[in-house]
């Protein structure tokens, strides 16, 4: 039975708009012990057998030694997933998915279709700063994550507050049109809210369901799973176990480039210490070498000399996905343009409640 190790980098659970860290990378690991430890054999010291990032960054020796160790690892690339989430930008694509998502809903469009959500989180998240000004952006922004993790009505009327405030200021009468939604959703937030919790915002989830899927379509094959301690993934277990039944009728679900099989080919997630098992001491030192990278670009940094180094051994090959800005809009720029297919959304949270009502 194949094992795939996890773990994560850089989580600030639901606070997206953490300026000291603003990407989140999970990383995933499809090795044996054997081959974890040979991976491994350049970072080892007498003194030390358990390989951290966090401690190997500290000095000169230990930046070079993970190069060393990244470098063996290109070389099995293929056994290596990583998913990077852009923090801020998480925040734009929640507002489109919780807000102007289910308004369309209501009104008979599939606003996945076609990529539809992410060219609209994309428009905002290029076009509000400049159109609206940032301050008021960065107020929004700040005030929806409010809003999702507090849910009482101060923070619902600061949000709204907020979201006038960004539509009445904008200049662009084209770009305010697409705001009218964010503003509309209002009559519906308290509904909205009564099925969302806080760990919406948390990236550690939609990574770890990526991923998991992915390698199911990739192993067609079940498989086991090896989390690092993550704290939203055990609060979650319960549920994110409920999508890995192999009682749930096999599909493909989604749309173009984004489709996978559905249930998850998991069995079950056990959590392990990196201490005693080598094959997460490898996942934590790609998600945290990665997270260093990312986090280097996010924040327009990347004059020190080992992001250099990261940056020229390529560690955005270990990628399986983004959750990233850019100013892609069509369904050709975005890869959208696949046709028909399953609203994910709707077919897994039709599962979970027929699940929960046996």
């Amino acid at each position: 039975m194949k094992l795939i190790a996890f773990d994560e980098s850089g989580n600030t659970g639901a606070d997206l708009l953490n300026v000291q860290q603003p990407v989140f990378v999970l990383a995933s690991a499809n090795l044996d012990k054997e081959e974890a430890e040979d991976l491994l054999s350049c970072v080892y010291t007498q003194q030390a057998r358990e390989a951290k990032f966090i401690n190997l960054k500290k000095s000169n020796s230990g930046k070079k030694k993970i190069i060393t160790f990244l470098e063996k690892v290109k070389n099995k690339k293929q056994t290596i997933k990583t998913f990077f989430f852009h923090k801020r930008y998480m925040v734009v694509t929640k507002i489109v998915d919780v807000l102007i998502e289910t308004l369309a809903f209501r009104d008979g469009i599939d606003l996945y279709k076609d990529g539809m959500n992410i060219a609209m989180a994309n428009l905002h998240y290029c076009c509000m700063p400049v159109f609206c000004g940032t301050d008021r952006t960065q107020e929004l922004y700040a005030a929806f994550v409010n809003m999702i993790r507090s849910q009482d009505n101060p923070s619902i009327d600061r949000f709204f507050y907020a979201a006038w405030q960004v539509y009445s200021a904008c200049y662009d009468e084209k770009y305010q049109s697409s705001l009218a939604p964010i503003l509309a959703s209002e009559e519906l937030i308290h509904e909205i809210l009564r099925d969302t919790t806080s760990r919406l915002l948390d990236p550690a989830i939609p990574a770890f369901f990526s991923l998991c899927a992915n390698w199911g379509d990739e192993l067609e094959e079940y498989f086991d799973v090896l989390h690092d301690k993550s704290k939203p993934i055990f609060q979650e277990k319960d549920t994110l176990e409920l999508l890995m039944l192999k009682e749930i009728p096999f599909k493909e679900i989604g749309y173009d480039r984004r489709k996978h099989g559905f249930p998850l080919k998991a069995n079950g997630i056990n959590f392990g210490d990196s201490k005693h098992d080598p094959r997460l001491q490898v996942v934590d030192l790609i998600a945290s070498s990665s997270s260093y990278w990312a986090n280097g670009l996010a924040l327009e940094n990347t004059d020190d000399e080992f992001w250099k180094q990261l940056d020229e051994i390529d560690i955005e090959d270990f990628k399986m996905n983004a959750l990233w800005p850019s100013s892609d809009v069509t369904p050709t720029e975005l890869g959208t343009d696949g046709g028909d297919g399953i609203n994910m959304a709707s077919h897994i949270a039709e599962q979970v409640r027929k699940l929960k009502n046996q």
